[in-house]
């Protein structure tokens, strides 16, 4: 019976010391003041863009005021049998440059005639003028002579200009890039001979939501890439067609490419628009901010080795940084940037570098 209750007194004890040992412990993990290691950043004044995505293709610049196209199909101006090709695919030929020429024989003919009849009408005038000087003929053959010497006229122009039209020319300068007919083919008027494109003057035919075409504006910055991923290529926003496409509902806003450029038409494109720009606005690190289930966005300012959790409103993001506005938050103010997620309010933290720093490694 002794023994049972010496078991009895030495359980309690070790129980009872256990439980002074535990509490002991509990107390001092929550007198422990944690330190957290960051990586901070600034807050830093700067301009901000907002940008629409769109894709499409490059063609040649089209009309518009004060430009002629920059690319042309160019058809035969009258029926006839090919009789030479002049240019060939690839070459640079300049307005005007004779591109073609189709069997002008029966042509030549009808402008040997005209002269002929012009040069007989002309004598016939000559010879009622002189008659006139004299009496010898009347005014109403002199007029009539008169008359048939201007038809005669008009005729051998006509003729001559039906004779030109079997050079089918150039309407613009560029460079030859397809040929669609051979030597000995018969063509009607309407038979695309060449086509031409001028390579210094093209666009991207970006296809927008009609929805979001608002926001659009001659003059405004587009970054082109294509999908090789190559080096992007800056360019304007020129204007945007008034047509909806009743198939995706879009419509084509058309950039302008520098005349640099090495793409040609048909390529692929994608296009990054500038469509609004925030001067001036403040902005933080991306990392550096981080959505919380209850405040929402929220960023961690650093004072006093100490993380205060700030509430703000977020903006425009560009190159890795963040607008954000609140009225407790100024230009060169220190943030946490790597280390802010799941970072409790009013943590210790120790700074082990700055976002100088780790873009630099």
């Amino acid at each position: 019976m002794m023994e049972r209750n010496i078991r009895y007194v030495l359980t309690f004890m070790v129980a009872a010391l256990l439980l002074a040992f535990s509490q002991t412990v509990w107390s001092q993990d929550e007198m422990v003041d944690t330190e957290v290691a960051v990586t901070v950043g600034r807050i830093q004044k700067t301009t901000l863009h907002s940008y629409l995505t769109a894709y499409g293709y490059v063609e040649t610049a089209p009309a518009r005021q004060g430009a002629a196209p920059a690319g042309a199909r160019i058809a035969a101006p009258v029926s006839g049998v090919v009789s030479e090709v002049v240019c060939y695919e690839g070459q640079r030929v300049d307005k005007g440059a004779v591109l073609c020429l189709l069997d002008s024989r029966i042509a030549e003919v009808g402008v040997s005639r005209a002269e002929q009849a012009l040069a007989f009408a002309e004598k016939a005038w000559q010879r009622e003028k002189e008659l006139q000087t004299s009496d010898a003929t009347s005014e109403k053959k002199l007029q009539e002579a008169e008359a048939a010497y201007a038809t005669a006229r008009i005729d051998l122009s006509a003729a001559r200009l039906q004779l030109s039209l079997h050079e089918v020319t150039a309407p613009i300068s560029g460079t030859i890039t397809r040929i669609g007919v051979r030597l000995g083919q018969s063509v009607d008027a309407n038979t695309v001979v060449t086509e031409i494109a001028d390579f210094t003057h093209l666009v991207a035919a970006l296809k927008v939501p009609a929805s979001e075409v608002s926001v659009l504006k001659p003059g405004q910055s587009v970054e082109i890439k294509t999908e090789n991923n190559d080096a992007p290529i800056s360019g304007k926003l020129g204007f945007i067609s008034s047509r909806v496409d009743a198939g995706d509902g879009a419509m084509t806003a058309y950039a302008i490419l520098p005349a640099s450029t090495l793409l040609k038409p048909g390529r692929f494109v994608s296009a990054r628009i500038a469509s609004d720009e925030h001067r001036d606005c403040l902005a933080v690190p991306e990392a550096s901010v981080v959505k919380d289930s209850e405040s929402g966005w929220i960023i961690s300012l650093v004072k006093d080795s100490r993380a205060l959790r700030v509430p703000v409103n977020t903006g425009f993001r560009e190159n890795g940084l963040v607008e954000v506005a609140s009225d407790s938050l100024s230009e060169g103010m220190t943030v946490v940037k790597v280390g802010a997620y799941g970072l409790p309010d009013n943590t210790r933290i120790r700074i082990t570098g700055t976002a100088e720093t780790e873009a630099g490694k």
